[in-house]
């Protein structure tokens, strides 16, 4: 069971549901004595890495000297950007970054957030840039509820971050616009990256179940997610069956058309000329002939996203993401930057780096030197003290400041709820004599040029001895019910009407009445300009 560090947290009990996974020949291999352990929370999948070699795990099996990594769904974070004033000093960057947040992504100032953002380089701008991730904490413990007996996660990170590691451990090259695309088993997304630095991500409708759930659909019957797996592994678009062919060309035709709208929106909005590598992956590896499909859906030319990222990568064929947070895991125990770790569950400090630990250590030092440096004592056990109330004031004042941002905030989104408010009430009434308007124009205007064109017609049809049963006004179209002894007389009517600019002429039949013996027809006049 995972705990936060440092806050109590109860953990609800929610179960997640299971998914129906490929069968995968993998042999177990044993992280121990600092490897890496990268978790799938929401497939349960586990691989650990160790001495080049990466094999499957288990969440029964957790060792403190390992490093735990995982991910979370594009779909679970709340990812926008905001503007901050230059003039905004480093102490106060945060707070004025996660106010903006709270406005810009909508979010509940009732629920905790965990909130990460990432600056980016814009020249000749005002304001500094910032893309903003944010979850519900509450969220994160529902997804890592129920991971057996892993205690700890060292590195949390949103889907869309982790393939900066592909260009620090130098996989990709840098120096392009590199696109993408992802499908998960709950999720899917597109992501860009500039220079091996992130740029944009959207989240896509058709995660692998979602296409599944389509398949059955259009084949109105139920197909098993595993054999629906199955099939995009084996034939996937390349099948020979029409039917099934026909079927994932319409999803996958819908699903590239919503990419190429998205790829269209973050070019212009990211100033982006062009993309160099269009890269495609699934939870469930290569899906047969969708590189081929994107490629002539798009005019990009995509490939399939391939590395090696141990030595028997290709017998164990992880999934992409797994292997992705391994070489994430690496870069990070090499360089450790927390910008974007989401993780709340992470390792306490051992014991002799913890307050208490180094308490102990110096009470520990003095006794030893406690005959020969008694005044030393006194001062290390002083200067430890006054350390501890120094970071117990910063601490309480920092804790202040956070509760009135958040009063501020709340304010803030309390005046912008009755501006609204006072908004809508305007706009209402701005419609409504808008519309009262119109009404007025109508009956002064547009009802005595009707008249006028009425006039016109009824001295038509009496010139060519067509009579009027009922006439019906629709806007911009009047339709004359007529009558007349000879259908050659309606013909002739038409005719004229038909010379007049003013007019549009048309009618579906001419019948005959067998009780009088006169012919009938439903003109339909309609009127050029206004009126």
């Amino acid at each position: 069971m995972l705990k936060k560090f440092n806050k109590k947290i109860e953990l609800p009990m929610f179960k997640l549901k299971k998914l129906s996974l490929p069968k995968l020949n993998i042999k177990k291999v044993k992280a121990i004595n600092g490897g890496i352990v990268a978790i799938d929370a929401y497939s349960k999948r586990v691989y650990n890495f160790a001495d080049n070699t990466i094999g499957k795990g288990s969440l029964n099996f957790y060792d403190r000297k390992n490093f735990y990594i995982s991910y979370l769904y594009s779909k679970d974070l709340l990812i926008g950007s905001v503007e901050i004033a230059r003039g905004i000093s480093d102490e106060d960057l945060k707070d004025a970054i996660e106010v903006s947040a709270y406005d810009e992504l909508a979010l509940d100032s009732s629920i905790d957030y965990i909130i990460k953002y990432i600056e980016v380089v814009v020249a000749n701008n005002e304001n500094r840039i910032f893309n903003v991730f944010a979850i519900p904490v509450y969220k994160l413990l529902e997804i890592f509820e129920d991971i057996g007996s892993i205690k700890h996660i060292d590195f949390l990170a949103p889907s869309v971050l982790l393939y900066s590691a592909l260009y620090k451990k130098e996989y990709l090259e840098r120096g392009k616009i590199d696109c993408f695309v992802h499908f998960d088993y709950e999720d899917a997304y597109i992501t860009i990256y500039n220079d091996g630095e992130y740029v944009y991500s959207k989240s896509l409708t058709h995660s692998l179940k979602k296409i599944n759930e389509e398949f059955a659909k259009l084949l109105t019957q139920h197909i098993d997610e595993k054999d629906f797996f199955n099939i995009l592994q084996i034939h996937g678009l390349m099948t020979t069956d029409s039917v099934v062919q026909k079927n994932l060309m319409k999803i996958f035709g819908d699903v590239f058309g919503y990419i190429n709208d998205v790829l269209q929106f973050a070019k212009r909005s990211n100033n982006i000329a062009q993309v160099d590598n269009f890269y495609i992956s699934s939870k469930i590896g290569e899906i047969k002939g969708l590189v081929e499909f994107a490629t002539n859906y798009t005019n990009l030319e995509a490939k399939k996203l391939e590395f090696k990222i141990s030595k028997n990568s290709s017998e164990i064929a992880p999934d992409p993401i797994s292997e992705i947070m391994i070489a994430f895991a690496k870069e990070y125990i090499d360089n450790k930057d927390d910008r974007f770790n989401f993780s709340i569950f992470q390792k306490e400090p051992e014991f002799f780096s913890r307050p208490s630990g180094k308490l102990i250590k110096v009470i520990a030092a003095s006794l030893l030197l406690s005959l020969a440096y008694p005044v030393y004592q006194m001062s290390e056990v002083y200067m430890f003290e006054k350390e501890y109330e120094d970071l117990k004031f910063e601490n309480n004042s920092l804790t202040r400041r956070v509760e009135n941002m958040k009063k501020a905030l709340n304010e803030l989104l309390k005046k912008k709820k009755d501006i609204e408010k006072k908004l809508k009430i305007k706009e209402d009434e701005l419609a409504f004599r808008t519309k009262l308007l119109h009404q007025i124009y109508n009956k002064k205007v547009n009802y005595a040029m009707k008249a006028k064109v009425l006039n016109d017609l009824f001295a038509k049809l009496d010139k060519h001895h067509t009579k009027v049963e009922r006439v019906e006004n629709k806007d911009r179209e009047i339709i004359l019910t007529v009558r007349s002894k000879q259908d050659k007389f309606i013909t002739e009517l038409m005719k004229e009407l038909a010379t007049n600019k003013k007019y549009r002429v048309s009618t579906d039949l001419i019948i005959k009445d067998k009780n009088t013996s006169e012919y009938k027809s439903a003109i339909k006049v309609g009127l050029y300009g206004s009126f």
